[in-house]
């Protein structure tokens, strides 16, 4: 390996390969037991993980006792493989050292514990998932001054922006004179004997 280095142009023998390096990060599931460690690491429908996988150039994949769901055989036709019995962890292999300290460290990462309001990661997460199953809501987010917590009709900035956010258009009921609702939409249209 080191001539090779060395000499960048030179070709190995056939029954020579390159050595695949590994390292071995425990997961700590005993100190916190009901942190989604997993989770965070797979990401939803296992996009976190590949995308660390091909930023590093480096094969990630968790190992250890709880690392196959209950009721699950095994992996290999059946066959347990290397390191189930072992703690929780997390095994990067790959051909560059550097690749493999860029996943350490990414890994390193989501492995500190983080209360899930403040945890970005987990709710970029929680988002995408949502986006992949099509039940992203955005009405969230006011759209006249990108706050969250309240609708666009609701935005005490409405009238301060005087039409310069993204809403442009100033809704009033006819009937009621309120600023919250169209005319066709107010309650008192059908006691009006307006519709």
């Amino acid at each position: 390996e080191r001539i090779m280095e060395l000499i960048p142009t030179m070709r190995p023998p056939g029954f020579i390969s390159k050595r695949k390096r590994s390292r071995k990060i425990s997961i700590p599931v005993e100190e916190y037991p009901t942190y989604n460690f997993i989770g965070l690491i797979i990401g939803p429908r296992g996009k976190t993980q590949k995308d660390m996988e091909s930023k590093t150039g480096c094969k990630i994949a968790i190992r250890g006792k709880g690392s196959i769901k209950e009721g699950a055989r095994g992996r290999r036709n059946g066959q347990t493989m290397d390191g189930d019995d072992e703690p929780l962890h997390v095994l990067i292999t790959g051909d560059d050292p550097s690749g493999i300290e860029a996943a350490a460290k990414m890994i390193e990462d989501m492995l500190v514990v983080i209360d899930d309001e403040k945890n970005v990661h987990k709710q970029n997460q929680l988002r995408e998932l949502a986006l992949l199953n099509g039940t992203l809501k955005d009405e969230d987010w006011c759209h006249v001054c990108g706050e969250k917590g309240h609708k666009d009709f609701e935005c005490p900035k409405r009238f301060a922006l005087g039409g310069r956010g993204k809403m442009g258009v100033q809704v009033k009921c006819a009937i009621c004179g309120d600023t919250s609702h169209p005319t066709r939409d107010c309650a008192l249209a059908n006691k009006a004997g307006v519709g």
